[in-house]
Formats: structure tokens, sequence, C-alpha cells
């Protein structure tokens, strides 16, 4: 009988330091993980692909979407400069004059583009 209560205790004791062990290795790594948050990196280009133009010679919506993307990163200091690239097939058709009135419109400092 004192045998089978130390066999209990000492497996309740073994038990009881795993689950203290990986109580202490999950705080471990949410402290780790927590305190290497960087700033994200800032880029010297952010390089916007064509998408299409509509009809009108207008960028498509997902052309667009991917303008608004450029502009946020720019304004958010994540790039430096935008490089527009797309299609010129023909003066009837090019996009990255396309997307360059499309930023100019809305407010877009020219300088920033190549």
């Amino acid at each position: 009988m004192n045998f089978l209560r130390v066999l209990i205790y000492f497996f309740t004791v073994l038990i009881l330091l795993a689950l203290l062990f990986r109580v202490y290795v999950l705080i471990w790594a949410l402290c780790v993980f927590l305190h290497k948050k960087k700033a994200p990196q800032t880029a010297i280009f952010g390089i916007v692909f064509g998408a299409g133009l509509e009809k009108d010679s207008s960028p498509s919506k997902v052309l667009e979407e991917r303008l608004d993307a450029a502009v946020i990163l720019y304004k958010t200091n994540q790039i430096e400069k935008i490089i527009l690239s797309g299609d010129n097939r023909n003066i009837y058709y090019n996009e990255p004059l396309a997307m360059k009135f499309s930023l100019t419109e809305k407010e877009f400092r020219l300088k920033s583009l190549r």
C-alpha cells in the first residue's frame, strides 16, 4: 500500500512538472514573438504591373486597386518611388500613361513615378 502511494505521488509530481514546463515554454515563445516585431522595411521602388484598360482608356478595376495599393505604400513610406509597367502597343492603348493620369487625378506627385 505504501509503495502504491509513493508511485502515485511520483507520477503526480512528474505530470505537474511537465505541465509547468509546457506553460513556461508557451510564455517564453509569446514573449519572444511579441518583442521581435519589426517596423516594415523601406524599399526603393514599388512596381505596378498593368492589368488592362477599359474601353474609354481608363484603368480597369484591378489596375485601380493596384494603383491605390501603391499610393498607400508610398504614403506610409514603405516605398520611395513607383514604377508603372504595362502594355504600350500603340498610341490608343497605353497602360502606363493611363496609370499616370489616374495617379495625377489622385494628386500624386509625379516626381515619384518612373
